[in-house]
Order: C-alpha cells, then sequence, then structure tokens
C-alpha cells in the first residue's frame, strides 16, 4: 500500500480552524483504510483537516494506489477520438493497432435525417460485399418495457438500427451508444461487436436496444472500423466516436 505523510497543519482551514467534512460512507472507509496505518480515527482526521485537504489527499492517494496495484502493461489506452466540427458523410478510424486485448468504443451521434432516429452503417476492414455481417438485435421501449422489434439476418454492411438521432430529434440530442469487440486481433477468431444503445427522439419516443454485429472473416485482424447514415447524408457537426484499447493484464 502506498504511504502517505500528514503534515499537521497543510489542511486546516485558511481562518486556522478545523472543518467537518462530511464523506459518504464508502468514501470513509476507502480513507480510513488508507490512513490505518497511523492508528488515527475518522473523526480525528476530519476535525484536523480541511475538506480540500481531505479531497487531494484523497484523489493522490487513489492515484499512487493505482500506481503501486495495477499490474504492468494493464489499462485502457485512448486509441482514436473523432469529434465532427462540421458535418461529415461518415466516420472513419483506420489504422488500428494490433497491440491491445479488446476494443472498446464510445459513441454519440446524430445525423441530417428528417426523422427522430436514423440507422447506423458499420463495415470492418473495408468489406462491403459478400455477406459477411450477421448481425441480431432486440429493441425494447422505454416507456412500456416490452420489445417492439426483433431481428437476425446476413448483409453486407451491418445495419444497427436507430443508432443515431435524428435532425427531427429534440435539439441538443443524440444516441448512446457502448459497443466493445474481444479478441479483435487474435488469428482465427471472428470479430464480434456487441453494443448496448440508448436513443431518443423527444420525451416520447425512447427506446433501449441491444445487439451483436458478427464479421465472418477471422483471416484478418481488424484494422478499420466505418460508420456511415443509412438514410441521412451526414452526421451532423457534434457527433462523436471514441475508441480505446484494452490492454491484457
Amino acid at each position: 500500500m502506498a504511504r502517505l505523510d500528514f503534515d499537521s497543519t497543510a489542511g486546516r482551514a485558511a481562518d486556522g480552524s478545523s472543518r467537518y467534512f462530511l464523506l459518504s460512507a464508502l468514501t470513509q472507509e476507502i480513507l480510513l483504510d488508507i490512513i490505518g496505518e497511523y492508528g488515527q480515527t475518522w473523526r480525528w482526521l476530519s476535525s484536523v483537516y480541511s475538506d480540500d485537504y481531505i479531497e487531494a489527499t484523497l484523489a493522490q492517494a487513489s492515484l499512487e494506489l493505482m500506481t503501486d496495484t495495477t499490474p504492468a502493461g494493464a489499462g485502457m489506452q485512448p486509441i482514436a477520438d473523432i469529434l465532427l466540427t462540421e458535418d461529415a458523410a461518415g466516420i472513419e478510424i483506420t489504422s488500428i493497432p494490433p497491440d491491445y486485448a479488446h476494443l472498446l468504443l464510445v459513441l454519440a451521434l446524430r445525423t441530417d435525417r428528417a426523422a427522430t432516429t436514423d440507422d447506423v452503417m458499420v463495415s470492418m476492414n473495408s468489406v462491403v460485399s459478400g455477406g459477411k455481417y450477421d448481425t441480431a438485435y432486440e429493441l425494447v421501449s422505454m416507456s412500456s418495457g416490452s420489445v417492439i422489434h426483433s431481428q437476425a439476418n446476413s448483409q453486407n454492411t451491418a445495419v444497427i438500427p436507430g443508432a443515431s438521432s435524428g435532425n427531427n430529434a429534440e435539439a441538443g440530442r443524440q444516441s448512446n451508444m457502448l459497443a466493445r469487440i474481444p479478441n479483435y486481433a487474435l488469428s482465427g477468431a471472428m470479430r464480434e461487436l456487441a453494443y448496448e444503445l440508448v436513443f431518443t427522439g423527444n420525451s416520447n419516443v425512447q427506446f433501449i436496444q441491444h445487439g451483436q454485429v458478427v464479421f465472418d472473416d477471422a483471416e484478418d485482424e481488424l484494422i478499420e472500423l466505418a460508420f456511415y447514415p443509412v438514410v441521412g447524408d451526414n452526421f451532423l457537426a457534434g457527433s462523436r466516436v471514441t475508441i480505446y484499447g484494452l490492454e491484457a493484464l
């Protein structure tokens, strides 16, 4: 465990008085564990140190503990972060390095389609023919909790229905999608993109969707991902795709 050194006066309030600072039970438990070797109590700590000092100490302790306990080479590293500053016909991520165990994607999209939602087309390694994609999904209404649509089929390009808000959605609304691709560079493994998605057009158009896209081409590692609107011509400015590489422990 990282060792922390406390200054007896550095944590006092600006006026020199002590201040009691209320933290959640979980935060108190974590902080108590950190200072346990000093034999001090939580009440002693909160009576001597200011809230700002406790917050800073906890943040530093968390950082040190993470540094001390995380195995070498493990972690989540950003690979690409594409934020559109103007409308664009698609978002492409190329030259994905093969150095990670898995990929994690965060997507916030809105298109110029004159509707509350739009579908999104996904291609991998620029393959757009040969029926290489198997897709399956289930769409659930957030208001009723019932499944309103489900489908499974093969496609030349994978289509994720409702993956984007359309231009008729309320101002500022975007779809909210989290996807992961395990073993994306492992030889002999199919590339499987599993996703969860929330998209809202307005207060009355709200859905949750989960599904999977299987890229039936295990010969090559995944090096390219591309996203395009199905009906709309462009993703609107403010749409964003971020991709992370998850390193093996």
